[in-house]
């Protein structure tokens, strides 16, 4: 009796006809590369997809010795031949993997696919069929995807994720050699002046040069990140105080020299400086923490200066930070110190075209007139609770807004936090202004992703409530988590929004394009329409008419203006 690894039958199990001639007709159109070998391992059938990759001609490969088409360099020619030899002994199915093909001007392709044993009648071992599978794109996206997840987009440094990972190395290091590092935690004076008055693409130039003046400072052997924002942050290794303060100054002083130029306009930033130490005795604290607080004091102190971690200075700090940011917000509620601004989001196809559709955006204005603008206080206001009251008060201006419109084709998407699909009470005034207004199929709901799923079935629960009474549903920032598709399916979205990172350079990065692609080919698959965000030129514009996203938002098509002259649009 034959063992059952010997009945184990062969991906490819094609017979010889009477006229020993072989029939591959079938294999013409596929997409992947199939070879058929004679038992002297020689081509005698290559498919069009095969001879594509090896940019070959069918008459230059036959009788070629398979072996001649893979790489010596990798030592791939025994590899291959071993598994062929191991299928012709085994007469089962050989996977092989991470094998370099020779093709394309000589390039070496990344392959990797299986080895199938070709019978005639009966179980007489004829040849054999190879399918090879070219994974270069695959290589490329893992690069890529290992790349984002420990560099940030704009900057090119590490991320924060990447830094605190590395802090925790050098905490335990310290602990365990009993060696001394330090880390430093910058935030830049005067960066929302420029985001304010000339625009994100202004500040993120600003960002992209400041980290080029703080890198050039730096050792090799240590670590520099953007941490968020206009936020960086150094971990220098085996430094002592004295060094640590003294490059800290240094960095402070680059930075107040720097000029910045944008548009004939020019601005000169400074530097906040935090330093902590990080040794054994404070290896069992929150150092990144601690360094923050430094820096905050620094601020606190007069801004554009550098300030050493004292245990005095934590309870200080969090008590006026507290004070401030809560009071401010607060007031603002109180006395109506908020205004709307809005973006437009236009239909890329002829579906919608008769439609117009707008992002809802929040500014808070400070007592002296000084426009904020939402990085500066959103962060602040979720983490204390108060984004409820932000979310009611945008939801009410937007209904009024629609009320007094005459255009009844406008519709408005409203960002709603975290914390406000938890709350009963703010679900509870969308339900009675829903029976007051009846606008609900006028309005969208927009909610982050991170916020979605680290909620998913409170925002399951939320979404179902809203869609009943006529709201449709947004996801924000789709594509930021690597599980994205995952959830997908189990959430009643109406629209997804790609995530700005993918969409920035799309027209130019052939990987991010590839996810944009992706992420619409599966919206289209379960009915979901798609807003691509930042979208910052025609190029870009272009290439998601192509690819058939439905709609389009970014400065390359409007930047925000007040939602009071929507009506004058």
């Amino acid at each position: 009796m034959e063992s059952k690894k010997q009945l184990i039958q062969p991906i490819y199990n094609y017979e010889l006809n009477s006229n020993q001639k072989r029939d591959f007709s079938i294999l013409d159109s596929l997409a992947d590369g199939v070879i058929s070998l004679t038992l002297d391992l020689t081509i005698d059938y290559i498919n069009p997809s095969a001879i594509e990759l090896l940019n070959e001609t069918q008459g230059s490969i036959n009788k070629k010795p398979i072996s001649d088409f893979f790489s010596h360099n990798d030592e791939a020619v025994p590899k291959i031949s071993k598994k062929l030899q191991q299928c012709l002994t085994e007469k089962n199915v050989i996977h092989f993997k991470n094998l370099k093909l020779i093709g394309r001007s000589g390039r070496n392709i990344p392959v990797e696919g299986t080895i199938s044993p070709l019978f005639a009648f009966g179980k007489k071992v004829t040849g054999l069929v190879l399918l090879i599978r070219d994974i270069s794109n695959t290589n490329i996206l893992h690069k890529k995807l290992k790349y984002q997840a420990t560099h940030d987009s704009l900057t090119g440094l590490r991320n924060r994720h990447y830094f605190e990972e590395h802090l925790e190395k050098l905490r335990k290091n310290s602990i365990e050699k009993k060696v001394q590092h330090a880390l430093l935690y910058i935030d830049l004076d005067q960066f929302k002046i420029v985001n304010d008055t000339s625009g994100h693409i202004a500040g993120d130039e600003l960002l992209k040069q400041v980290s080029h003046i703080i890198s050039s400072e730096i050792r090799t052997t240590d670590t520099l990140a953007r941490l968020g924002g206009d936020e960086f942050g150094i971990l220098l290794n085996n430094c002592s105080l004295e060094n640590a303060l003294a490059l800290a100054e240094k960095i402070r002083a680059r930075v107040e020299d720097f000029h910045f130029i944008w548009e004939s306009k020019h601005f000169q930033i400074g530097s906040s400086i935090g330093v902590t130490i990080i040794d054994k005795d404070s290896a069992m604290l929150n150092i990144l923490s601690l360094a923050d607080i430094a820096c905050y004091s620094a601020k606190d102190s007069g801004r554009n200066r550098v300030h050493l971690y004292t245990h005095e200075d934590e309870e200080l700090a969090k008590r006026q930070s507290e004070m401030n940011i809560f009071s401010k917000i607060t007031e603002a509620l109180e006395e109506n110190r908020f205004v709307l601004y809005a973006q437009p989001i236009i239909s890329l196809t002829e579906k919608y075209v008769n439609d117009e559709f707008y992002e809802v955006l929040v500014r808070m204005i400070d007592t002296d007139d000084i426009l904020i603008p939402p990085g500066a206080f959103l962060s602040a206001a979720e983490r204390y609770g108060l984004m409820p009251k932000i979310d009611r008060y945008v939801i009410e201006q937007a209904i009024e807004c629609l009320e007094k419109s005459e255009n009844k084709n406008i519709s408005l998407s409203i960002n709603l936090s975290g914390i406000s699909i938890n709350s009963k009470e703010l679900t509870e005034f969308i339900e009675g202004r829903f029976h007051r207004y009846s606008l609900s199929e006028r309005i969208c709901f927009e909610i982050t992703e991170s916020t979605a799923i680290t909620n998913i079935l409170e925002s399951k629960t939320f979404f179902e409530r809203l869609k009943k009474l006529g709201f449709t549903i947004s996801l924000d920032d789709f594509g930021s988590g690597l599980a994205s598709f995952d959830y997908l399916k189990n959430l009643p979205i109406d629209i997804l929004k790609i995530d700005g990172s993918f969409v920035k350079q799309m027209h130019t990065d052939n990987v991010d394009a590839a996810m944009v692609e992706a992420i619409i080919r599966v919206s289209q698959e379960m009915g979901i329409q798609t807003v691509a965000e930042y979208v910052e030129n025609q190029a870009t514009i272009d290439l998601l008419k192509i690819y058939g996203v439905d709609f389009a938002q970014g400065y390359a098509i409007q930047k925000p203006f007040p939602l009071s002259e929507l009506n004058k649009v």
